[in-house]
């Protein structure tokens, strides 16, 4: 069996989102998991998807305040993104977490 470990990387990639502006996302390590199965499916409770959020969205370009500013990529102003889903941010971060996985998962399988 071989394994090609040049094909892992924590290291965060630059992805297009909307409106010109672009996020910083890196994969979440299953190290840092705690998630409950339930029914054959994976539960993630508001708390780690918090936390995967939190670690997989490293910075932002092109995402402004209210008065037209580059909005600052703080701990503070991620949980409010997250807290009120703002522009479906939330949901595209997790998805190219699960991308990554996935591509892994493919990879291995070949």
């Amino acid at each position: 069996m071989q394994i090609d470990l040049s094909l892992l990387s924590y290291d965060p990639q630059w992805y297009a989102f909307r409106d010109g502006a672009e996020l910083e996302i890196r994969p979440f390590p299953n190290s840092r998991g705690n998630v409950a199965w339930r029914n054959g499916e994976m539960v993630l409770s508001g708390e780690e998807r918090l936390e995967r959020f939190m670690y997989c969205l490293s910075g932002w370009k092109g995402l402004t305040d209210a008065d037209g500013k580059p909005l600052k990529c703080s701990e503070q102003v991620k949980k409010a993104i997250f807290d009120f889903n703002v522009a479906g941010i939330p949901e595209f971060v997790a998805e190219k977490d699960r991308e990554f996985h996935e591509r892994k998962e493919q990879e291995e399988k070949n």
